[in-house]
C-alpha cells in the first residue's frame, strides 16, 4: 500500500507497524476513521493494503498476548465515551436491548474510565439531534473469535490503558439508561454491552460461500469486497467499488468482464434492467473476443435472468439452457443455472420437468460445504411454487414454511428473498380462503421490519413497501385503507437509498388506479405518467408494457381499482 499512502507521507514498508500508526495521533487515524464513518469508498480502496495488515497485526499480537495471559485477568472491563451520538442511533440500541450489534470499523477503548471521560468531558445533552454517551464494555478473554490488543502492552506505554477492537467486533447490548441522579452526569447516557463470538461465525461463513461461488474470477480481490456489499443489499455501496475498479484496472485486465457482470447484477437488484442489459452486454463481448470464453456461462445466466425479469420467459430458457451447455462451468453455478431454469418451466406450465431439474439441483446443493443457503431456500420457494400452482396448497405450504424459517436464520433482515418468502405464504394463505390468518401474518412482519429496519438500514426498506402492498391487496373492500397503504409505500420506495424502481412504478400505478376509478382524472393521469418516465427508463423500448400504461393515460374509461396479485416470481441468482 506504499503506493498509495506515500502521497501523504506513511513510508514503505510499514506492515509490522500498522499498529504504531493507527494509535498515533496522526492522520492515519483520521483518515481511516473517516472512511469507516462516512462509508466512504474510495478511501476503503485507497487505503485497502493498511486495512488489511493492521486486521492482520491485530490477530497476530493478541494470539501472542493471549498465549500471555494470565488466568487471573479473564475478564475486563473496559469504556468508551462518545460525545455526540445521533439521537436515532441511541434509540436503537434502546429498542433492542439483547440483540447484538457489530462495529463497522476498529473500535478504540481504555480500561480506565477516567480516560473515557476525558473524551466527553463538558459535553452536555442538551441537543436534540445527539446524545452523549458511555460505554461500559464486559470482556470475557477467553472467547475464541473476538479479536482484541492491549496496545500499551503492546508498544510499553501506560498513558491510556488502550483496548484496541478489531473490525466487525460483536456485543451484545445488555443496558441503556440515562443515570441523571449521579454527580457529574450531565445527562450522560450508559450503554452496557458485553463482547460475544455470537455472529463472527456467521460472517466467515458468508466470505467462504462467495469465495466458493465466484471461485472463477481471476482475482478474487477485485471482486469480493463489491459481492459482500451487493449480498448485504449495499447497492449504492457495490456500484461505485466496481466502478472505481473498472477505472484503476487496465483496459484489457481479465477481471473487467466479471466486473461488468456485477454491475448488471447491482441494476438488477434495482430493477433497472435496460441499464444491467448494457452491462451484461459488455461482459459476453469482452468474453467472446478473449481467451475467458470459459466464463461465458455467468454472463448467459445473468442475461437469462434480464429477460425473465422483463417477462421474455422463451428468451430467458434459450439463454439458461445455453449457458448449462457452456464446457467447464463448475457445479455450483451449474446448479444456480438450474434453479433459474426451473423457475421458467414454472411459468411455462411444465410442472414435472421443473420439479424434477428443482430437485435434482438441491440435491447437488445440500452436498456442498459450506451449505449454499441462499441457493437452497431459493430451491425451497420454487418447489412450493410448482405445488401452488399445481393447487396442492398442504405441500405447497411445507417448502414456503421451510424457506421461511431458514430465510430468518441465514438471510439478513430486509433481503428481498427473505421477503419473497414472506409474501409467498400470505399469498397462500388468501388461496385457501384464510385471508385473516394472511393479514395477520402480513401485519406482525410489517411490524417487525419496521422496528428492526432502522434509519441506519434504510436500503432495506423496500421490503416495508412491498409488505405495505401486500396489506393493501388484502384489504379488497376498504378503498382508503387500500390508497393509504399504497401512498405509505410510495413515501417509502421513493426515500429509500437504494431505489427499486419497479416497486416505484408499481405503487405509481396503482394510486393511480384508485384515482381513476374515482372520477379524478388529473392525479389518475400525473401519476400514470410518472410511472411511463421510470418504465422508459428500465424497460427496452420495444416492450408491450410502454402501450398498456399509454393506454391507461389516454383512456376515458373507468377502470375499477381491482388489486389482482402479479405472479409471484422469485428473484433469479
Amino acid at each position: 500500500y506504499s503506493r498509495n499512502l506515500n502521497i501523504v507521507g506513511v513510508p514503505d514498508h510499514v506492515s509490522d507497524k500498522a499498529i504504531e500508526w493507527y494509535t498515533r495521533d496522526s492522520f492515519v487515524y483520521r483518515l481511516i476513521n473517516h472512511a469507516f464513518r462516512t462509508e466512504d469508498i474510495a478511501l476503503w480502496y485507497l487505503f485497502r493494503f493498511y486495512i488489511i495488515d493492521l486486521c492482520k497485526q491485530l490477530e497476530s499480537v493478541h494470539r501472542i498476548q493471549q498465549q500471555q495471559q494470565q488466568k487471573t485477568d479473564c475478564c475486563l472491563k473496559l469504556y468508551r465515551g462518545q460525545s455526540q451520538m445521533p439521537s436515532a442511533e441511541l434509540n436503537y440500541l434502546k429498542d433492542n436491548i439483547g440483540r447484538l450489534v457489530s462495529t463497522n470499523g476498529f473500535l478504540s477503548t481504555s480500561k480506565s474510565i477516567a480516560v473515557a471521560k476525558q473524551f466527553i468531558g463538558g459535553a452536555s445533552d442538551k441537543n436534540e439531534r445527539f446524545r452523549v454517551v458511555l460505554y461500559e464494555i464486559t470482556v470475557d478473554c477467553s472467547l475464541k473469535d473476538l479479536v482484541f490488543v492491549d496496545i500499551d502492552k503492546y508498544l510499553s506505554r501506560s498513558h491510556e490503558n488502550e483496548i484496541l477492537f478489531n473490525i466487525n467486533s460483536v456485543f451484545q447490548i445488555e443496558q441503556v439508561y440515562q443515570d441523571d441522579d449521579q454527580e457529574g452526569s450531565n445527562g450522560v447516557w450508559t450503554i452496557q454491552m458485553k463482547a460475544t463470538d455470537e455472529g463472527t461465525a456467521d460472517i466467515k461463513e458468508q466470505l467462504e460461500l462467495i469465495r466458493k461461488k465466484f471461485e472463477t474470477c481471476s482475482s478474487m480481490n477485485n471482486i469480493l469486497f463489491g459481492r459482500l456489499l451487493l449480498d448485504m443489499g449495499h447497492y449504492t455501496k457495490a456500484e461505485s467499488y466496481f466502478q472505481m475498479m473498472l477505472n484503476v484496472l487496465p483496459k484489457k485486465h481479465k477481471d473487467r468482464a466479471s466486473i461488468y457482470d456485477h454491475i448488471g447484477d447491482v441494476h438488477m437488484h434495482t430493477t433497472n434492467w435496460n441499464e444491467a442489459f448494457k452491462c451484461f452486454s459488455q461482459a459476453y463481448e469482452i468474453k467472446m473476443t478473449s481467451c475467458h470464453h470459459r466464463y461465458l456461462s455467468e454472463t448467459l445466466n445473468n442475461i437469462g435472468n434480464y429477460y425473465k425479469a422483463i417477462e421474455y420467459f422463451d428468451m430467458a430458457c434459450s439463454f439458461y439452457e445455453s449457458a448449462l451447455n457452456c464446457e467447464k462451468t463448475d457445479e455450483n453455478n451449474n446448479c444456480i443455472i438450474q434453479l433459474n431454469l426451473c423457475s421458467i418451466y414454472l411459468k411455462q406450465k411444465r410442472y414435472d420437468q421443473a420439479l424434477d431439474l428443482c430437485l435434482t439441483a438441491r440435491d447437488k446443493l445440500q452436498q456442498v460445504q459450506p451449505a449454499l443457503y441462499t441457493e437452497i431456500i431459493y430451491c425451497h420457494g420454487i418447489i412450493g411454487d410448482i405445488y401452488f400452482n399445481q393447487q396442492e396448497y398442504t405441500t405447497a405450504e411445507s417448502f414456503y414454511f421451510t424457506a421461511f424459517k431458514m430465510s430468518k436464520i441465514y438471510l439478513v433482515i430486509g433481503d428481498r428473498l427473505r421477503t419473497k418468502c414472506i409474501e409467498a405464504l400470505i399469498d397462500l394463505y388468501e388461496k385457501q380462503d384464510r385471508r385473516q390468518c394472511a393479514i395477520a401474518f402480513c401485519r406482525e412482519q410489517l411490524s417487525f421490519h419496521e422496528k428492526y429496519l432502522s434509519v441506519d438500514n434504510s436500503h432495506h426498506t423496500a421490503t416495508i413497501a412491498h409488505l405495505l402492498l401486500k396489506l393493501c391487496e388484502l384489504c379488497a373492500e376498504d378503498e382508503s385503507k387500500k390508497l393509504s397503504y399504497c401512498e405509505k409505500a410510495l413515501k417509502i420506495s421513493v426515500e429509500n437509498i437504494c431505489l427499486e424502481y419497479e416497486l416505484i412504478t408499481k405503487c405509481l400505478m396503482l394510486v393511480g388506479h384508485y384515482y381513476k376509478d374515482n372520477q379524478v382524472k388529473d392525479k389518475a393521469r400525473s401519476h400514470y405518467l410518472s410511472a411511463k418516465e421510470i418504465q422508459v427508463k428500465i424497460y427496452p423500448p420495444e416492450h408491450p408494457i410502454h402501450t398498456q400504461t399509454q393506454e391507461l393515460i389516454d383512456s376515458e374509461i373507468s377502470i375499477f381499482f381491482c388489486l389482482r396479485p402479479r405472479t409471484r416470481a422469485l428473484p433469479s441468482l
